[in-house]
């Protein structure tokens, strides 16, 4: 009975420190530590595209922004949002049967 304890207990170990070292591989940003606060933000946007590093692969998180490189964040945060909700209205139209009433690609006055 100890055995089978012990055993569970190191193969539940040998898992969850497999998670952690998959989520410690997944960070992107060498200059990012794990442990830090804003690690799992700076993770999350850089996946989704919203932010990106340097070309030496750094993210460098403690250098300043300009309003140049926030105005191109905001916008790449607002285009992921609008293509998310255009599959979502899409998947809405299918779902519900509708055709493609008021696409914006048809023309009043078209045949």
């Amino acid at each position: 009975m100890r055995r089978i304890i012990s055993s569970s207990a190191l193969v539940l170990g040998l898992v969850f420190s497999g998670i952690a070292v998959a989520q410690i591989a997944d960070l992107r940003f060498p200059d990012v530590q794990p442990g830090a606060y804003f690690a799992s933000a700076v993770d999350r946007l850089s996946r989704k595209g919203i932010i990106k590093g340097y070309d030496d692969g750094r993210f460098a998180p403690y250098d300043y922004v300009t309003r140049g490189q926030v105005a191109v964040m905001i916008d790449r945060y607002d285009q992921s949002t609008i293509q998310k909700l255009r599959q979502q209205v899409e998947q809405m139209r299918e779902q519900l049967g509708l055709g493609r009433c008021g696409d914006s690609t048809v023309q009043v006055g078209e045949e």
